[in-house]
């Protein structure tokens, strides 16, 4: 039933986002066609080189609004289906039908996850088209290359521990972020009055925690850098930072999705 579930929530969501995303990245080559466009008027002289500043530093600036725009709507756009279909007058019928509020959430959970990743890869893609219409595809894969050859020829062993560290730190957080607000939501809603207001007091309450958690281990932090004898014993430290830091987002994944899961089982206060 979870896989049912999963693909009834692509087909709802899959027309608004890929729209989305696809402009996202057609953003990008209009920028560049632009740019030698205006490179052509600059050479005969119809722009001077003031106008033609303006002009590009508008496009830098409206292209960075629209970016910021397309993730704010993908999370906007996953919360309010989730508030939607859990929370208020749909939830009367997502509750009554034949599978378990772990199976829901589940399912809103690995959606909302793929689509953040999809959000993610279209804005990191627009930027590299981007920047390659401006100096290159070749150059922006010759920097990336000299990069890593230059972080493994140092210290190989430690780099790989500290990438795979990164990579699981980048699974997690997609979960992680959209339960925040999903929890918070879900918080919202036990109270009977000024629901939105309990959502955002939730959401409050969630990131101080969050916050409140990480920094009983600054002590830490300072005790192990403060011993570290030189730069070069760097990755050591780095290794555990990483390490703790992915315990304490695994902590709070799993305390999100207990108390989702409690809420929506016991508590909730549907419209």
């Amino acid at each position: 039933m979870l896989s049912k579930l999963i693909k009834y929530e692509f087909r709802s969501t899959y027309k608004i986002l890929t729209v989305l995303y696809v402009l996202v990245l057609l953003i990008a080559p209009f920028g560049t066609s632009g740019r030698v466009f205006l490179d052509k008027l600059y050479n005969m002289n119809i722009i001077n080189s003031d106008l033609y500043d303006i002009f590009v530093a508008s496009y830098i600036f409206l292209y960075v609004i629209i970016l910021m725009s397309a993730n704010f709507i993908t999370i906007y756009f996953l919360v309010n289906r989730f508030y939607k279909n859990m929370t208020s007058n749909e939830g009367y019928l997502m509750h009554t039908l034949p599978v378990s509020v772990h199976e829901l959430l589940l399912s809103k959970i690995i959606v909302s996850s793929i689509w953040t990743l999809i959000a993610g890869i279209a804005t990191v893609s627009s930027v590299i088209i981007l920047i390659s219409g401006f100096t290159g595809f070749e150059n922006i894969i010759n920097v990336i290359s000299y990069l890593f050859q230059e972080i493994f020829s140092f210290a190989p062993i430690s780099n790989t521990i500290i990438i795979i560290e990164l990579i699981i730190m980048g699974i997690i957080s997609l979960p992680l972020g959209i339960m925040v607000f999903y929890t918070s939501v879900c918080i919202g809603h036990t109270v009977k009055k000024h629901k939105l207001l309990g959502s955002v007091a939730g959401y409050i309450g969630i990131t101080t925690a969050f916050n409140i958690l990480s920094s009983l281990f600054s002590p830490f932090y300072f005790t192990v850098f403060s011993k570290m004898e030189s730069v070069s014993n760097i990755y050591a430290p780095i290794t555990m930072v990483f390490l703790i830091s992915i315990l304490i987002s695994v902590s709070m994944l799993i305390g999100l999705y207990f108390i989702m899961q409690y809420i929506l089982k016991n508590h909730l206060n549907l419209e």
